[in-house]
């Protein structure tokens, strides 16, 4: 049950950090057409939230760190280890509800409609990113018209 969880709030964590880097794109908001005052509040709400969300992030990573470290003592106290894991799943709780705080703060100020296009937007250029990466690079040493002997 508790890797469940684990592989719940990281599924989230993942797909939250990709919004947070494309949320507060001037491109990604110019697109939507919002006025000052609303990429003003969004940059507020942006701001706050990656406050909360990078200090969640660094002691989680010092609760892991001290995890592994448990973990890897050839006499393993259980007790502390569950108190650790609680520990890294309460942080990645409030790293969560920040996260999805911030969304809901951003929705009320935009709309439903403009939401659904940056969430789109959003999609769209992870996408391409992902092309963008899985395309294989030329090889240099080749010319295009030429074929390889191998």
């Amino acid at each position: 049950m508790k890797k469940i969880i684990i592989v719940s709030l990281l599924t989230a964590f993942l797909a939250a950090a990709g919004f947070a880097q494309d949320f507060n794109n001037p491109q990604i908001m110019e697109k939507l057409g919002l006025t000052q005052e609303q990429v003003i509040q969004l940059t507020s709400i942006y701001e706050e939230a990656q406050k909360t969300i990078r200090e969640a992030q660094l002691d989680i990573d010092i609760e892991r760190a001290q995890l592994k470290k448990l973990l890897f003592q050839s006499n393993v106290d259980l007790r502390q280890v569950e108190r650790r894991l609680k520990s890294i799943l309460d942080l990645e709780y409030k790293l969560r509800l920040a996260e999805i705080t911030r969304e809901v703060k951003v929705r009320k100020i935009i709309g439903d409609k403009e939401w659904a296009r940056l969430t789109q937007m959003i999609r769209n250029r992870k996408e391409a990113v992902a092309r963008e990466r899985k395309q294989p690079e030329p090889e240099s040493n080749q010319r295009p018209d030429s074929k390889s002997k191998r």
